[in-house]
């Protein structure tokens, strides 16, 4: 009968149904049951990948790598490389969102794979190229609900020319305001960390050439002494730092000043004359 028929119908769109999703349940619940696993971790205060301490007596260069790169102290840095050259995963690296392989990267002295997670990231400042924000004050959405004076709010502020009152409520994403702002917001959180590394990767891709090269002046100005690390494929930033590392298939290739690698890098003078960067 037609009953019949569509119960028929009904009991095989459900068989094939089950049939289909059963792979992915197979695959995806013991997934799931390890994510659980690391969150339920988390939200107990317990570091997922516990590891040893930073360091507080080590006197040599804050970071050493097997990939030619050495960061020393009180120093402004710019790596350089073309899209693809491995400064991403450089930077991921560091931050132990990936794992170093091949070779070795040592912060403090301490190989960054045996480094507490937490603690690394928490002695890092960071604003990337994928600036966030959320539903909140300016003020929450840089001082992150840390402990941080009015003062160095400001200054932060200031030098990342937010140009918006600490109390205006930003709404979900930043979605009140502009990429621009976003992007800005980002690099005074930064500034606003007491950090032993700074890192602006890509961070200024929203913002005009004037506007950037304000912020970077300020920058310096603010973080005087500071250890600094840029990361970019454009070159209005590298003639000013105190080291240029030119990075190609995640390894540094030279390293000097902006004028030493002009004169004898030819990588580095490729990119820099195609991408028309100014010296200061």
């Amino acid at each position: 009968s037609t009953d019949e028929l569509i119960v028929f119908i009904q009991f095989l769109v459900l068989f094939i149904t089950c049939a289909n999703i059963t792979p992915f349940l197979v695959t995806t619940v013991p997934q799931v049951r390890a994510a659980f696993g690391r969150i339920s971790k988390v939200m107990n205060g317990q570091s997922e990948m516990p590891g040893e301490h930073i360091p507080d007596d080590y006197e040599g260069p804050l970071l050493e790598c097997t990939n030619g790169l050495t960061i020393e102290r009180g120093t402004e840095t710019s790596m350089v490389g073309y899209s693809g050259s491995g400064r991403g995963e450089f930077i991921r690296c560091l931050l132990r969102l990936d794992d170093v392989e091949p070779g070795s990267m040592k912060f403090k002295g301490k190989d960054v794979s045996e480094l507490d997670p937490r603690e690394l990231r928490g002695s890092i400042a960071y604003a990337g190229n994928l600036a966030t924000a959320f539903s909140g004050t300016v003020r929450n959405n840089i001082t992150v609900w840390r402990d941080v004076s009015d003062e160095r709010l400001s200054q932060a502020m200031k030098a990342a020319k937010v140009e918006l009152d600490p109390e205006t409520v930003l709404g979900v994403k930043g979605s009140n305001i502009s990429m621009g702002q976003i992007q800005k917001i980002s690099i005074a959180r930064a500034l606003a960390s007491n950090a032993d590394l700074y890192i602006f990767d890509d961070c200024f891709t929203e913002l005009d050439p004037k506007t950037e090269n304000e912020i970077v002046s300020n920058i310096r100005g603010m973080l005087k002494g500071k250890t600094v690390l840029f990361s970019s494929h454009q070159f209005r930033i590298s003639p000013g730092s105190d080291v240029v590392d030119v990075m190609d298939a995640g390894r540094i290739i030279d390293s000097g000043t902006h004028d030493d690698l002009v004169g004898r890098c030819d990588l580095y003078r490729r990119m820099y004359l195609a991408g028309g960067g100014l010296s200061d």
